[in-house]
């Protein structure tokens, strides 16, 4: 049975339990990016992903204006994590052991869940992960992202794809070594349309 090491927070097994997946349907994809995706960076630096809603959104055949009023927001799960080749589980959530910062501008973080800033009407925001340690690290979405827009009048899911860039997953799987069979972890993310994202610190 494969063990974690992190520590699920209760904010997304409140999530789980709570009745609003149901309601936010259909599920759309957003612009989405790494910013300067490099393999390996330096200690003190930052890796920094990039999100955007759209402002119009296509339904039934029908373009949509999109625009966030009032409370509108939308948020993303995410685990920020660290290679340990000798540990049962493989990883460990990276800023849960001080070995990496992350923060958000514009935006929000709270535990492992990023939301959006909302700006003139506009739903979008910058995730930074700074690692504290040399070694390999990841970014780890943890479920599809949940929008509400037009003054809740619509709600859905989300997605997002970083595009063509490389993700250094056999990176991630060399590291990680052979006491934990990282490779089906990660085939299960892409199976279930998951982004990770690695890269090395030096």
């Amino acid at each position: 049975m494969r063990k974690l090491l992190f520590i699920l927070p209760i904010i997304f097994l409140n999530w789980r339990c709570d009745p609003r997946p149901d309601i936010f349907q259909p599920s759309i994809e957003i612009k989405a990016q790494v910013i300067n995706p490099k393999t390996d960076i330096q200690l003190g630096d930052s890796v920094a992903f990039y999100f955007e809603v759209p402002d119009s959104i296509e339904l039934d055949g029908k373009k949509i204006k999109a625009t966030a009023i009032n409370r509108d927001g939308a948020n993303i799960g995410f685990f920020a994590n660290k290679i340990i080749p000798s540990s049962t589980g493989g990883f460990s959530g990276g800023f849960s052991e001080n070995t990496c910062n992350v923060y958000a501008n514009p935006g929000n973080i709270s535990y492992n869940t990023f939301t959006l800033a909302n700006q003139n009407g506009k739903l979008w925001g910058k995730y930074y992960m700074i690692p504290q340690q040399k070694g390999v690290y990841f970014f780890e979405q943890t479920q599809d992202g949940y929008i509400d827009l037009n003054n809740g009048g619509l709600k859905l899911r989300f997605t997002f794809n970083f595009g063509n860039i490389n993700r250094n997953h056999q990176i991630l799987i060399d590291s990680a070594g052979t006491t934990y069979n990282f490779a089906s972890f990660l085939q299960g993310k892409l199976n279930d349309g998951l982004e990770v994202y690695g890269f090395r610190v030096k």
